[in-house]
């Protein structure tokens, strides 16, 4: 159900966040990136659990902003095929079913 990927991307820490420390602010942007969101043939991201590797930042000319590449992995939920999930439901409405 839940799953482990392991993920490289580039990552781009905005100005502002230059003066917090440098991991916290790529977990910051990573999650802020990946957190909800559906990604094809690999599921729906949770949460950030580590940060394996990150290179050294590069500055782009005409942007302020740090870009690493970070490999890192990443909590996805992810049910198996035929999977069954038990829970209760809160209130369905047209946008769709609400869990508690």
């Amino acid at each position: 159900m839940f799953v482990l990927y392991e993920l490289i991307r580039e990552v781009r820490v905005d100005p502002v966040n230059l003066g917090q420390d440098r991991v916290d602010a790529i977990k910051d942007e990573i999650n802020r990136k990946l957190s909800n969101r559906v990604m094809v043939n690999i599921g729906l991201c949770m949460a950030l659990w580590d940060i394996k590797s990150m290179s050294a930042a590069i500055l782009y000319q005409g942007d302020g902003g740090a870009h690493s590449k970070v490999t890192f992995r990443y909590i996805v939920f992810r049910p198996f095929q035929d999977e069954v999930i038990i829970g209760k439901i809160k209130n369905c409405t047209p946008d769709g079913v609400h869990g508690m």
